[in-house]
């Protein structure tokens, strides 16, 4: 028997679950006719020996929504085997787009996800207003892979209401009606749903948080309804600390999802990542949605195959180096220059005799114990015997030599990797389990150590119909949580300071991940033996407000957990000032904390936005 293609001995890998195999792979009139020992001959045979065979991937979280207008190709994507790209997520795209409009919306785009705004000038055609006119330009290009889209909420939320929309006020019956019936026209077009976004990590070029960001129940329910009308569409978000910004609101919001998801009949897909500050709160999201799902309730999680964070080179926005004047005094040259200059003798003394303030010294300790060697081919689960305080410890150098050494290597290529969300116990095994829950840990499996927990960024809070809405830091009269919002609504993330004993997730010392360790808390007068302590008063705090009291968030269950020693204390820095997030594979921005500003800086700059990583590679259904 003969056939079209015959792909042989490769690595198959067939999205099921099933473990990797090698196989033949033979096709006929563009389908899998057969796969595994093919006697066959093929019209055409490629030798895969040695490389994967898979399905091709469905990417549901990309933010191609310019690059599609004028890119045939779509990499880097498109060289990593994946085959369909949906586009418009986290509530931010391009149409539709009013003439006066087209500067913002690439603004709120660089923003978000640090896609370079002059690529976007030069590169978007704007030959279309509406999301109709948007679907036929581009029916009018051709690519190597698929694309689908979905109509953003910030682009919806502007067009209808203007500077009122882009600076989040309130819609009104008559707004959301308008929003509504874009979104009804842009679905029935073709489009695949509706995307927002509420994490305060997402914000415009000019710091101004998302359209939609605070947008209150009845919009979103008054905009989703339209895909239980029509009975298609999916509804995808950020949800409210998704960042880690906050870790009591994600599971109110994962009420107000579920709730909207029973409503509309329609599938709600959100983006789950693990935080430093709760990392264990992923999977009270995932088992939400697990029971969500056993109701028939169509709740997705979307799971990031990868920890997300920053690199560090010669030639990203961020350098571990950025805090040493030497280096600093070659910050725009050329590659080939910049590397000549740190290889010379001179050059490489002025960078390794540098003597930092007390300060700084600390901070840049508590950084080599989080930044990793990238290596090559590059390690993207790297161990504690990778950092650079341990490669510098081994090899008898200073933690500046290991970082200068291994950035200079490959021409000036290497680079350092710093893990931000999904990398909280120091290896990849909650990534695992969120992607497939029912996997379990392999026989003999080295587990690595727990990494200390980001300190809780709170933020003030009022009431809301979906729960926390973060305010800016406003004075805050005596013992009061939630004081009065800003309407300008600017950035919600306290000052960094040193949180007092148990007020983090699980009743624990917060480590600030930002600005190092917390000084301890002074010894208080003991208990007698076998008495517990009182139990704190009750703050007066707002209506639907849950505070978190001793670890313990009431209707929570409280985890409990054999005690194990502390780790050392080691101070923590890496705040870049505007950080390109890490593109790990596919082309994705990485997630920091909302406010990560560079460690040397006495003034922090504009907050930055981030956004999210590659997803899980398959449409929810």
């Amino acid at each position: 028997m003969s056939h079209d293609l015959v792909i042989r001995g490769g690595n198959v890998v067939d999205g099921t679950g099933a473990p990797a195999r090698t196989a033949d792979v033979a096709i006929d009139r563009g389908r899998v006719t057969a796969v595994g020992e093919v006697p066959g001959r093929g019209a055409r045979e490629l030798d895969a020996d040695g490389a994967l065979v898979t399905p091709g991937w469905v990417d549901i979280h990309s933010h191609y929504d310019g690059q599609a207008t004028w890119d045939e190709e779509l990499a880097p994507s498109s060289w990593h085997g994946v085959t369909t790209l949906v586009t418009g997520n986290c509530g931010v795209g391009f149409a539709p787009a009013k003439p006066d409009s087209h500067d913002w919306l690439i603004g709120l785009m660089e923003g978000v996800e640090d896609i370079p705004g002059s690529a976007l000038a030069e590169g978007l055609t704007w030959d279309w207003e509406t999301f109709p006119d948007y679907l036929d330009a581009l029916d009018r290009r051709q690519w190597t892979v698929d694309v689908g889209t979905q109509i953003a909420h910030g682009a919806v939320r502007a067009y209808v209401m203007g500077e009122r929309g882009a600076r989040n006020e309130p819609a009104s019956s008559d707004d959301i009606a308008a929003m509504a019936a874009i979104v009804r026209e842009a679905v029935q077009a073709g489009a695949l749903g509706f995307s927002t976004s509420r994490t305060i990590a997402h914000r415009a070029i000019d710091g101004e948080p998302v359209p939609g960001t605070y947008a209150a129940e009845d919009e979103l329910f008054g905009i989703g309804q339209v895909l239980g009308e029509l009975g298609t569409g999916v509804f995808e978000l950020a949800p409210t600390g998704v960042a880690g910004e906050d870790i009591v609101a994600p599971m109110k919001e994962v009420d107000w999802m579920r709730r909207l998801a029973e409503r509309v009949g329609r599938p709600v897909t959100f983006a789950m990542l693990q935080v430093d500050a709760a990392p264990e709160l992923w999977r009270e999201m995932l088992g939400a949605s697990a029971a969500a799902a056993a109701d028939g309730v169509r709740l997705v999680p979307q799971v990031a195959g990868r920890p997300t964070g920053l690199l560090s080179g010669f030639e990203t926005t961020y350098s571990f180096l950025d805090a040493v004047p030497a280096y600093q005094e070659l910050a725009g040259r050329p590659l080939v220059e910049k590397v000549a200059r740190l290889r010379s003798a001179e050059g490489r003394a002025a960078v390794l005799g540098w003597e930092p303030d007390p300060a700084t010294a600390e901070q840049l300790a508590h950084a080599a114990h989080n930044t990793y060697l990238l290596g090559d081919p590059p390690q993207y689960e790297p161990g504690p015997e990778d950092t650079l305080a341990s490669v510098a410890a081994a090899s008898g150098r200073s933690v500046l030599e290991v970082a200068l050494d291994a950035m200079l290597a490959d021409g000036g290529q290497g680079l350092l990797y710093l893990p931000i969300l999904n990398y909280s116990d120091g290896h990849s095994d909650s990534t695992r389990d969120a992607a497939a829950p029912r996997r379990r840990a392999r026989p003999g499996r080295r587990r690595r150590p727990r990494r200390d927990h980001l300190r809780r960024v709170d933020a003030h809070v009022d009431a809301h119909p979906l729960g926390a809405r973060p305010a800016t830091g406003q004075p805050l009269a005596a013992g009061v949580r939630g004081g009065p919002p800003d309407p300008g609504h600017g950035c919600a993330l306290r000052p960094g300071r040193p949180r007092r004993a148990g007020s983090g997730h699980g009743g624990r010392r917060q480590r600030d991940r930002l600005r190092g360790p917390p000084p301890r808390p002074a010894p208080g007068p003991r208990r007698p033996a076998g008495r517990r302590a009182p139990p704190a008063p009750a703050g007066p705090g707002l209506p639907g407000h849950r505070e978190v009291r001793g670890g313990h968030v009431p209707g929570r269950r409280r985890h409990r957990r054999a005690p194990r020693p502390a780790p050392p204390r080691r101070p923590l820095t890496i705040r870049p000032a505007r950080a390109r997030r890490a593109r790990l594979g596919l082309r994705r921005c990485a997630p920091a904390s909302a406010r990560l500003v560079h460690p040397l800086q006495p003034t922090p700059r504009r907050p930055r936005s981030v956004a999210h990583p590659t997803h899980l590679p398959e449409a929810p259904r």
